[in-house]
């Protein structure tokens, strides 16, 4: 079939399914507090467009989903061939008003707890145990010290055994002692002449959604993120183990006599129990500039921008459906196309973009096994490829390319590019609503069509928040 009608007939099932609703709970529903880890895109659904974007939209959870949906994707790729697009035209895209990235800085350092996957999920912890002068201020403080104790307390005294919900109960915050913590939060970091918002949460970028708000508001609603995404975390992954595990693992933490600060208690149990689960996608290769995008982070410096129409092309990855397959042929045929358009010198970079995402715990990363495909059977220099080993879903292939653009101080304002099969093309286009729904924004500040296989698009700095909701590519 010839790929405008493969065109046309995707465009109809998308429409087609616009029409409907769907009441797969499987995926975002969490009311209950126990969540079903999600499988991912694999439902394909885009059909709920009544979305406000608020925030209490669930990300997609924990377990195994397809970095791409399955209903763009159950296609013959091999029996298709595109061509590169003859002028690309990155003015369809463009924007007259420059991106605003507010007090993000790209040049700001982190602080470590040694810990890459708490340093992911939970950058305030981070902060509240790594910084000597935030952690005595915290101990020093009433309000905070008797909410503590008193958290501690509970933990302590608490005999579950192999009672998941037990230990539920005497580790998870409700929501009247989440909003107790962030005034109490809030009033010491402003308070007391502490800088915690200017000097951290906003050039790290990790809490840009809440950018509008005053500086207490942004502490307060940093700590609520992170203690709802700690609350999913243990529903998520306190399930995993056998129960006589996952009591064992608790009671390790319990038996441990450190006077643990008011959010330790709960912190240590979910990095424990995702430690048990090998569930350390979201840093099992950080930093990235150390290592997989070492010989391309050298290079940005030496770019001539202006020689390139795209400052990045973006190509998302397609797991097997197999454990003995590193790379689906699809994927191979996405890096197929973007390797044309490397050597037609549209852009000086190619990101691959995906995790360790189908089948489930499969040990192959798409975006390192495209990564090695390109190299190995195109000739691309590592030094031309960037890779984003995280992104679960298309929504966040297109994050995460967002994300390396601004955290890298690639050119924000040049638009980029996405190279993929006429399918998820198509799809990208009409992500919007799912991407509201899911992610609480769209990652892109512009999103338009150049060909059957190539978008382009302009990043937008929202996508720099962290989701602590979202454990394994926060």
């Amino acid at each position: 079939m010839k790929p405008a009608v493969w065109t046309a007939l995707f465009g109809l099932i998308l429409v087609l399914s616009f029409g409907c609703t769907s009441d797969d709970s499987s995926t975002h529903d969490n009311t209950d507090g126990d969540r079903a880890v999600s499988d991912g895109d694999e439902d394909g659904s885009e059909d709920d467009l009544s979305s406000d974007g608020d925030l209490d939209a669930e990300p997609d959870g924990a377990e195994g989903a397809e970095a791409e949906d399955g209903d763009a994707e159950a296609f013959e790729e091999e029996a298709i061939e595109y061509d590169v697009p003859d002028t690309p035209d990155p003015s369809v895209c463009a924007l007259a008003e420059p991106v605003d990235s507010g007090a993000f800085d790209p040049a700001y350092i982190r602080v470590t707890s040694g810990n890459r996957t708490q340093d992911k999920n939970f950058y305030l912890l981070t902060l509240f145990d790594g910084d000597a002068a935030l952690r005595q201020a915290i101990r020093d403080d009433d309000a905070l010290t008797a909410i503590g104790t008193e958290r501690d307390g509970a933990f302590r005294n608490a005999e579950c055994g192999e009672d998941r919900g037990c230990w539920g109960a005497a580790l998870k915050w409700e929501e009247d002692d989440i909003r107790a913590a962030g005034q109490a939060l809030a009033a010491l970091f402003t308070n007391t002449g502490a800088t915690l918002a200017a000097d951290h949460l906003r050039p790290s970028g990790l809490f840009f959604i809440h950018r509008e708000k005053t500086d207490a508001e942004l502490i307060a609603a940093a700590w609520a993120d992170t203690a709802n995404g700690m609350n999913e975390a243990f529903d998520d992954f306190s399930g995993d183990p056998a129960p006589a595990r996952m009591a064992e693992v608790i009671e390790g933490i319990k038996s441990d006599e450190t006077d643990f600060l008011f959010h330790q208690p709960l912190l240590r149990t979910v990095m424990a129990l995702m430690a048990e689960s090998d569930r350390d996608e979201a840093g099992r290769y950080e930093p990235l500039v150390d290592g997989e995008n070492k010989a391309a982070f050298e290079t940005l410096a030496t770019i001539d921008w202006d020689a390139y129409p795209f400052s990045i092309m973006l190509v998302p990855g397609m797991g097997p459906d197999n454990l003995e397959e590193a790379l689906d042929p699809a994927g191979a045929t996405r890096c197929d196309l973007v390797a044309e358009r490397y050597r037609a010198g549209l852009a000086p970079l190619i990101l691959t973009s995906g995790g360790h995402v189908h089948p489930d715990r499969t040990p192959y990363c798409e975006a390192i096994e495209m990564k090695k495909y390109l190299m190995q059977e195109h000739g691309i220099p590592e030094s031309a490829i960037l890779v984003d080993p995280h992104a679960r879903h298309t929504t966040t292939n297109l994050r995460n390319g967002a994300r390396t653009i601004l955290r890298l101080g690639l050119p924000a304002n040049k638009p980029a590019m996405s190279v993929t099969d006429v399918f998820q093309s198509a799809y990208i286009l009409s992500l919007d609503s799912r991407c509201l729904r899911e992610l609480g924004y769209v990652p892109h500040r512009s999103m338009e069509r150049m060909s059957e296989t190539d978008n382009c698009w302009l990043p937008d700095p929202t996508s720099l928040w962290a989701d602590p909701r979202d454990p394994l590519d926060p």
